[in-house]
């Protein structure tokens, strides 16, 4: 017996699930056995217990579904696409660019070979049983494996997609050209953090540039400042510091909605509820006249300490000598008392 034809005791009439899962996202298969007379591509699939349903997409039948309970023999697969990236089958665009490669208007198919697992059983073999048993198992391996090589073109087609949006952004911005980095691609290689692109984008515009070293920490409060819970409490703040933290404000929010017409996670807008408490920090005020009943000590390191961080990377990015002199005067300035004293046991 072929165990490819074999029909399900528990679904007669139907092709044996096993069999039907060998066929793979993006082949292009015969429609005549499921009743329609042209190529289908197969755009989804899903598994539930003894059951294998595709979804797939014709020029004129449109999207089709099919289970391996509604068909009497496995289709034949005629070639293969790699589907469209981001892989997204519900989606009109998808479709309509899965269509384009049914049609030969995008890459050709590749001619597959179609994977023939069969075994011929004597029922008179005195090891009939045994030989059944290894013969399904090597179905079943090779179910397996399109499995996992469906769960690769997957994986990989998301990481393109990502990597490609990235490399969009980042040359919209100017900070590639091509494969290489520009100059303004240099500051931003320089800073670790959520909000990379919005702090490189504001060190390249001079926006940190002019300001006190305690003016300097509470704006690095603004990128760093994680507040419990929803505080919507609007703090304004006066002087030049204030007008440049509304200018990066915009900058956040323009690079935002670029990150979301990119398809890219958006990066986590800035909050101004610690600034005033990083700005007096640094400028020598005592731990008790910045404490507040909101913040707690473990907080306020935690916080001061990111801070430090990124003033020390503002420090080596700046194009301007006197703001990176002033950013490492205040990661400095910052690091006393608790602060200072929290670096120390954390590194015992």
């Amino acid at each position: 017996m072929t165990l490819l034809a074999e029909r399900s005791s528990s679904a007669k009439g139907s092709v044996r699930s096993d069999a039907f899962s060998l066929i793979r996202l993006g082949d292009v298969i015969n429609g005549d056995e499921l009743g329609v007379r042209e190529a289908l591509l197969v755009i989804a699939k899903s598994e539930r217990k003894s059951k294998v349903r595709l979804t797939l997409i014709g020029t004129r039948a449109g999207v089709v579904h099919v289970s391996s309970d509604d068909v009497t023999l496995r289709p034949r697969v005629l070639g293969h696409h790699d589907l469209p990236h981001p892989y997204s089958p519900t989606s009109s665009t998808f479709q309509e660019r899965a269509l384009e490669l049914l049609n030969h208007r995008g890459s050709p198919a590749r001619d597959v070979q179609t994977p023939v697992v069969e075994a011929t059983v004597d029922h008179d073999d005195p090891r009939y049983r045994e030989r059944m048993r290894a013969a399904k198992d090597l179905v079943k391996v090779d179910s397996d494996r399109v499995k996992l090589l469906d769960q690769i073109d997957k994986s990989q087609g998301a990481i393109v997609a990502r990597f490609r949006a990235l490399q969009r952004l980042l040359t919209d911005h100017e900070f590639v050209e091509g494969w290489s980095l520009t100059q303004k691609g240099e500051v931003l290689r320089s800073i670790f953090h959520e909000c990379d692109l919005v702090i490189a984008e504001s060190a390249w515009r001079g926006l940190f540039d002019g300001l006190t070293a305690p003016e300097l920490c509470g704006v690095m409060s603004c990128f760093v400042f994680e507040p419990r819970g929803d505080d919507e409490t609007i703090v304004k703040i006066s002087g030049l510091a204030g007008e440049r933290v509304k200018q990066i404000e915009r900058l956040s929010a323009s690079i935002r909605e670029d990150e979301k017409a990119c398809g890219i996670t958006q990066h986590r807008g800035l909050h101004r509820g610690f600034f005033e408490i990083a700005r007096d920090w640094c400028a020598g005020s005592q731990l008790e006249d910045v404490l507040t009943d909101d913040l707690q000590p473990g907080d306020f390191v935690r916080t001061m300490r990111q801070i430090a961080d990124l003033l020390r990377q503002i420090g080596n990015a700046s194009q301007n000598d006197e703001t990176k002199r002033l950013a490492t005067q205040a990661s400095q300035s910052i690091q006393r008392g608790v602060v200072l004293a929290s670096i120390g046991s954390s590194e015992s």
